[in-house]
């Protein structure tokens, strides 16, 4: 078996360009890890591309059955993509969702007819967009964050009460997010000024500050409708601007908020055709309504938690999102093991035992 993992960031894709810092090392991270759980399968090979800027500072594992090409032009890292997924078994494409490319380059698998472990086009084009997403949730009663599209000479404070944050409608991470007090215009310009340099305020999405718990939490869901949920990560972000830091899991939480956060993922989940193995999951639990959670955004996608799963599990998640595209019935649940994993962004990680 012959696996091609493709990571948009380090991968090459943005080859001759200036490589945005925090995508980076958060690419790094997912990469090094779910090769290094594929190639702990038995009989199982990669490949991959990397960036040629990454030669020297790549944490890829060494392995004979590991196959890195370099690329130093983001057109020779197409090439190899295309070459490449159909060459091999099975294609894992890991890419924000910024500009489509996460679902341009998974549908670019379908498109050649290969087998993907990724999500379907139209379930990653509807995670994608932060706008489309919050209004599919609210019409299907699941709760999430109001949100609504940045309108020209229209405020923050002129949609919703108090603070407000404003970010990218279809960004990844914490990229042009940004937390307004409420009422402050010199805030408001200057970061409207710093989206609009980065073409990213037309298309920009204002939501409601809330106060409260970020939380995370990743599944794994199967063509046939079943929906495993991981234990619940308590994110750390960076004030005030939500930079990511990573996280800790399990997080220590009351009962009736893990019950609560499980029957929400499922009802999320079930409510998107398409949704298929890895899923992350951004939520929030209010200070002012503990037990109420809060869908913030769905990616369709291996997300950074994925670092900090793997070290807590007992099994191969990347084992388990290869049998999940053939599995013809339910798989026994993934085993987790005591005690808890904290990580950072970079992909260190700590594994705690109670």
């Amino acid at each position: 078996m012959r696996i091609f993992v493709s990571e948009y960031i380090a991968g090459g894709g943005m080859a001759g360009r200036p490589l945005p810092t925090s995508l980076l090392r958060e690419g790094q991270a997912m990469h090094a890890a779910v090769v290094a759980d594929l190639l702990a399968i038995p009989g199982c090979h990669v490949a991959t591309t990397l960036d040629e800027r990454q030669r020297v500072t790549s944490t890829l594992p060494p392995s004979p059955f590991l196959e890195v090409e370099y690329v130093d032009d983001a057109t020779r890292e197409q090439t190899a993509f295309y070459r490449l997924c159909i060459e091999t078994d099975a294609t894992l494409v890991i890419a924000p969702e910024t500009g489509g490319e996460l679902n341009r380059r998974a549908q670019h698998v379908v498109d050649l007819g290969r087998p993907t472990l990724n999500c379907e086009s139209h379930a990653i084009d509807l995670c994608g967009d932060k706008l489309r997403l919050a209004e599919h949730l609210l019409n299907q009663g699941i709760a999430t964050i109001r949100t609504h599209a940045v309108r020209a000479n229209e405020n923050p404070w002129d949609v919703f009460a108090g603070d407000c944050v404003v970010k990218p409608r279809d960004g990844a991470g914490s990229w042009l997010t940004f937390l307004i007090p409420d009422r402050d215009a010199i805030s408001w310009d200057q970061i409207r000024s710093d989206m609009k340099a980065a073409e990213a305020l037309e298309s920009a999405i204002i939501q409601p500050y809330i106060a409260g718990d970020s939380l995370s939490v990743g599944c794994l869901c199967d063509s046939v409708g079943n929906i495993e949920v991981f234990p619940i990560a308590r994110q750390r972000l960076n004030s005030p601007n939500f930079e990511y830091q990573g996280g800790r899991l399990p997080a220590e939480l009351e009962h009736v908020a893990v019950a609560a956060i499980h029957e929400l993922v499922r009802s999320t989940c079930k409510s998107i055709r398409g949704l298929r193995g890895y899923v992350g999951i951004d939520l929030l639990l209010p200070d002012a309504s503990p037990i109420n959670p809060l869908i913030v955004e769905i990616n369709p996608r291996l997300t950074t938690s994925y670092v900090g799963y793997r070290k807590l599990c007992r099994n191969n998640i990347a084992e388990r999102m290869l049998l999940l595209t053939s599995a013809c019935e339910s798989l026994p649940p993934l085993e987790w093991n005591s005690g808890s994993v904290t990580f950072d962004a970079a992909g260190d990680c700590q594994h705690h035992i109670d």
